[in-house]
């Protein structure tokens, strides 16, 4: 998709009767095939013009078709997760202005403020246009899923902490089970007991099907989990470990190597597996990712500001993890990247890119593995203040009636 000619493309909000008229005579897929190469600001002001218009990008064939495996990597959403320490966060769309990078060039954005149900919340991670949401209390964690598009989103039943709040620690997964077409959420919980292991659990709830939260086995994956997870394939992952704390819950040794654990949405079944032999018994700072259909592992070094980057070429055999390449001090150097930072892989035509998140500058970076070069993104629209963490994401028009259809839960307008 050309940016000129998507640039050039634009829709009134009162159109002449005479361009009423020509589009009254358009077939429904010819008109649906222009609306889906528009910038995204443009089809949603579409819908505002007629309801014929509204209810054709709202038909879920049109979200379906808008994006397949073949579609070029065009959205990422930013999400502030600075109201951890006190500041209000926000949300943005950002939409690539042609190719991620044309020639050595990066490409730059063009921002879209995304309403959320409240301001305040964890992002679990998107799938398919959606984004779930946490607000996580004392008591209990109240779960959001939203379309920021449509500006609709539905809060799910309550899931109530365990009697020692106080000593447990969270992960949340998001995520699309092909086969029956469901989303699903899960959250662990995992407590850490005095002088012994973590002690963790689960829950799952299906999006439209599910009423209540059901229990997982979690028998055999007896780890912390302190994040959320990245979805690969129809598998969630996290980076997990064993841990064991001092009677104050001051201190906590780690008294294993950290493992990879992957959650298989559709059969609703864990596995582990392992680092690159060469990070075994080595204190890290990691975020996994991944790019094009390979799972990827970030490991940054903070002494030399280093980021080596691994892909495993063959899921699930750890052997096949290989060190793709080091990004350099350079910008690590200039930018003051004090932990390791947030990144999304993305592959398109013959060049893998990563788009990084730089917390204490508040900028996006892009490092193109084919040339070893990086470059600030420039956004247009809007100035990134916060800690901003991306997501990969696609836009869906899909109400989130045919979501929740069967479901007694309300759908509420921001």
């Amino acid at each position: 998709m050309e940016s000129s000619h998507r640039n050039n493309l634009s829709i009134n909000q009162t159109p002449n009767c005479a361009v009423q008229d020509f589009t009254s005579q358009l077939p429904s897929g010819i008109l649906a095939d222009i609306f889906a190469r528009l910038p995204i600001k443009a089809i949603v002001q579409c819908k505002c013009v007629r309801k014929t218009w509204c209810k054709l990008i709202s038909d879920d064939h049109f979200s379906s078709n808008m994006y397949t495996e073949e579609t070029p990597f065009t959205h990422i959403a930013l999400m502030d997760v600075s109201y951890l320490l006190s500041r209000v966060g926000s949300s943005y769309l950002l939409e690539f202005e042609g190719k991620v990078h044309e020639g050595n060039n990066p490409s730059t954005l063009v921002s879209m403020k995304l309403k959320s149900p409240i301001e305040e919340l964890l992002p679990v991670g998107s799938s398919k246009g959606l984004f779930c949401l946490v607000e996580v209390s004392l008591h209990h964690d109240l779960f959001y899923i939203n379309n920021p598009i449509l500006e609709q989103y539905v809060v799910l039943p309550k899931a109530k902490r365990c009697s020692y709040e106080e000593t447990c620690t969270m992960g949340y997964g998001f995520g699309y089970s092909p086969s029956t077409r469901h989303f699903k959420v899960i959250r662990i919980v995992t407590q850490l007991r005095v002088g012994f292991e973590a002690l963790a659990k689960a829950e799952i709830l299906t999006l439209g099907h599910d009423e209540t939260w059901r229990n997982l086995d979690v028998s055999s994956i007896q780890y912390y989990f302190g994040s959320c997870a990245i979805t690969l394939g129809g598998t969630l992952h996290w980076i997990v470990g064993k841990f064991v704390c001092t009677t104050d819950f001051k201190t906590i040794t780690n008294i294993s190597t950290d493992l990879i654990v992957g959650f298989d949405i559709d059969e609703e079944r864990f596995r582990t597996i392992l680092l690159p032999s060469a990070l075994e018994n080595q204190k890290k700072q990691m975020r996994l990712t991944s790019i094009g259909n390979c799972l990827c592992l970030g490991d940054y070094n903070q002494n030399i500001f280093q980021i080596d980057v691994w892909r495993m070429e063959d899921y699930g055999v750890s052997e096949s993890w290989t060190k793709t390449c080091i990004i350099s001090t350079t910008w690590l150097n200039e930018y003051s990247v004090s932990s390791a930072p947030p990144m999304i892989g993305i592959s398109e035509d013959d060049q893998d890119t990563f788009l990084i998140s730089d917390l204490n500058n508040h900028c996006l970076i892009s490092y193109n593995l084919k040339n070893n070069s990086w470059s600030k993104l420039e956004v247009h629209g809007t100035v990134l203040y916060g800690d901003f963490y991306p997501f990969a994401y696609d836009p869906s028009f899909v109400s989130m009636k045919d979501v929740f259809r069967g479901s007694q839960l309300r759908i509420l307008q921001i």
